[in-house]
């Protein structure tokens, strides 16, 4: 089975993918490629997603 996880949609900038963490009310930055895709959380220790990561995309240009 597929395992599913939270999407965080972000601003892609330099190079940079930034996504708005609504566990940790804070930005976490990764690094963009293009690509949506899975990323390792920077989320504090008792977040949720802080074992899982969650799958990044960028806002589109019409967002």
């Amino acid at each position: 089975m597929k395992q599913k996880f939270p999407v965080l949609k972000g601003i892609v900038r330099d190079g940079q993918i930034f996504v708005w963490c609504p566990f940790c009310s804070t930005y976490h930055q990764h690094g963009w490629l293009g690509e949506p895709g899975h990323r390792i959380a920077h989320c504090d220790i008792d977040s949720p997603l802080s074992e899982s990561g969650y799958f990044v995309v960028a806002f589109s240009q019409k967002e």
